[in-house]
């Protein structure tokens, strides 16, 4: 799957990029300074937004939807930064979405979802917030040149991906503080996920937790428990680990 991803990549980016169109959208809320696209939601509302490429995987075409409205075409851009509300917000990235930069999302402190597809040249962080949060994507894939960050905030919030993931870098989770009255789930199943480099899961600070990895390939697992009663799973699928390190964990299931 990495090579195959890696060539649609690079014929893609040898395309060029020319112009700019953007829609009539709040200035407050949807802002382009060169390549970078800065989208901040509502603060009044919650609102859904969803990023698009248009089905073309076009580098630096950006397609704006909020709530199913349409909110403008944004070309050239190489870098997204996303900030949340205080709302239950829901933001969507679509796997036709192509660019060549960063994408940097942090929720605010609503009940957040955040579902994650495309291609990025660089890196993609998420910091989720104060909510009981959601990371979630079931069928579009990923790819990330760079590095890919996760870190969750202080609410019970779940990590379950089930998607297509190719990262060239390290992907690094971070379950953050917890929630001690609820079971925290991070889950990277039901389809193939090659890491590049390190894949570091960092279970959170409270509460029990629940790790399942099913046909997860990285040269070095590195997993960390916190207080509660924790629980890795490695026995589904195909796991292909060069080496293997989990410390503070209760129960781990082997194939």
């Amino acid at each position: 799957m990495l090579p195959s991803l890696i060539r649609k990549a690079s014929c893609a980016a040898a395309l060029s990029l020319v112009g700019l169109l953007g829609a009539d959208a709040s200035a407050a809320d949807l802002l382009q300074k060169g390549s970078h696209l800065r989208i901040k939601f509502d603060k009044d509302i919650a609102e859904e937004i969803k990023l698009d490429g248009e089905g073309v995987a076009f580098p630096g075409l950006v397609v704006v939807l909020i709530n199913g409205d349409f909110m403008g075409i944004y070309i050239g851009v190489d870098h997204i930064s996303v900030k949340g509300s205080a709302h239950h917000d829901t933001l969507r990235v679509d796997e036709n979405l192509f660019i060549r930069g960063n994408l940097t999302v942090k929720t605010g402190a609503g009940d957040d979802a955040v579902y994650l597809s495309g291609f990025f040249g660089k890196n993609v962080k998420v910091s989720l917030g104060a909510g009981r949060d959601l990371l979630w994507e079931g069928t579009d894939p990923l790819l990330i040149v760079g590095s890919c960050t996760i870190k969750a905030g202080a609410g019970n919030d779940v990590i379950d991906i089930r998607q297509d993931i190719a990262i060239l870098g390290k992907l690094s989770i971070d379950l953050g503080k917890g929630n001690p009255a609820f079971n925290t789930m991070v889950g990277l199943t039901e389809h193939e996920v090659e890491i590049g480099k390190t894949l570091s899961v960092r279970l959170s600070r409270q509460g029990d937790q629940d790790l399942v990895l099913e046909d997860v390939s990285a040269p070095k697992l590195v997993v960390r428990g916190g207080n509660g009663d924790n629980h890795v799973n490695l026995a589904p699928g195909n796991n292909v680990f060069g080496d293997i390190s989990i410390t503070k964990v209760e129960t781990i299931d082997l194939p």
